[in-house]
């Protein structure tokens, strides 16, 4: 089994600082930086950027659920908090939204800790948690 990720809706700096912290190495960076020495570094992280396909299959990984939960994390980590990653169960697959895209396919993501919720109220419940514990 092989896990999916769709990245398409990510731009590229933000694909890369993703795909960077799964462990996802991308052949080709490897090849093209080496050969390109001479490049600026404006150029080479442009060119990085442009290797990352829009859909990324993690061959090691069989586990949809992990890989999931590792992008989550990640997007997290990273505060990059205007994409939201959606499990899709019937398919080995994730996708990584904007969070607006999510919502409006009755999706609720806290901010927080990226639990999702049915609708706007329980995410709302919830977030009283967040803010009782500060």
């Amino acid at each position: 089994m092989v896990v999916r990720i769709d990245i398409s809706s990510l731009p590229g700096h933000l694909r890369n600082a993703i795909m960077k912290e799964i462990g996802f190495k991308n052949r080709s960076e490897k090849v093209s930086s080496s050969n390109n020495s001479e490049i600026s570094d404006i150029d080479k992280d442009e060119s990085k950027s442009s290797n990352v396909a829009d859909e990324v299959p993690l061959i090691e990984e069989n586990n949809t659920h992990r890989t999931y939960q590792k992008i989550k994390d990640a997007l997290i980590k990273n505060r990059i908090g205007d994409y939201v990653a959606i499990k899709l169960h019937k398919e080995d697959k994730v996708v990584i939204l904007k969070r607006v895209e999510a919502e409006r396919q009755g999706i609720y993501h806290c901010r927080h800790c990226g639990m999702e919720f049915d609708d706007n109220i329980k995410l709302s419940v919830h977030l009283r948690l967040h803010y009782l514990m500060i």
